[in-house]
C-alpha cells in the first residue's frame, strides 16, 4: 500500500524552493533544534504540567476511582503511542509524495495539534463519564496520535 497525500497538498503555499544540498548550517540549528525544542517541547511540558491540575482542580476528576484514572491514563496511552509511532513510520515510509516522505505529514500535523490541544482543555459540563470519555479521547488524540504525526 502506498499513500500519495498529494491531494491534500496541491496548493501553491505548500511548495519549496528549498532543496537539501542548499540548507546552510544555521538553518539546520534553527529547524532540526531550536524550532522543535523551543517550540513544540515547550508547549508540550507546559500543556503537560497543567493538564493534570486542569483535570483535578478544575473538572474534579480525581474522585473517580481515588485518582487511578488520572494516574492510569498516560500508562495507557504510551501503549497506545508506541502501536502508534510504529504505524506512522510505516505510513511515513510508505508515502509517495512531490515533497518528500514526512513533509506531507508534518504539514498535516499542524492544525490536528492545535485542533486536539484545543479538545484537551474544552471539556464539556456533562456528567462525569462524558467528561472522562472526552477526557480519554482527547488525550489520546494529542498524545498518541497528533504529537506521533508531529
Amino acid at each position: 500500500m502506498v499513500f500519495k497525500p498529494d491531494g491534500i497538498l496541491k496548493s501553491k503555499v505548500f511548495d519549496t524552493r528549498i532543496k537539501s544540498a542548499n540548507v546552510q548550517h544555521s538553518e539546520r540549528w534553527l529547524g532540526y533544534l531550536l524550532g522543535p525544542t523551543f517550540v513544540m517541547s515547550m508547549y508540550y511540558i507546559c500543556g503537560q504540567s497543567y493538564l493534570n491540575m486542569f483535570y483535578t482542580d478544575v473538572l474534579k476528576l480525581t474522585p473517580i476511582w481515588g485518582g487511578l484514572l488520572l494516574a492510569l491514563l498516560p500508562i495507557v496511552s504510551k501503549v497506545l503511542d508506541a502501536v502508534t509511532n510504529i504505524l506512522q513510520g510505516w505510513v511515513i515510509d510508505h508515502t509517495q509524495s512531490r515533497h518528500g516522505k514526512a513533509r506531507p505529514w508534518l504539514l498535516i500535523s499542524g492544525p490536528l495539534l492545535v485542533i486536539s490541544s484545543i479538545l484537551l482543555f474544552t471539556v464539556p459540563r456533562a456528567s462525569t463519564a462524558v467528561q472522562v470519555a472526552w477526557v480519554t479521547i482527547s488525550y489520546n488524540l494529542y498524545f498518541s496520535v497528533a504529537f506521533t504525526m508531529y
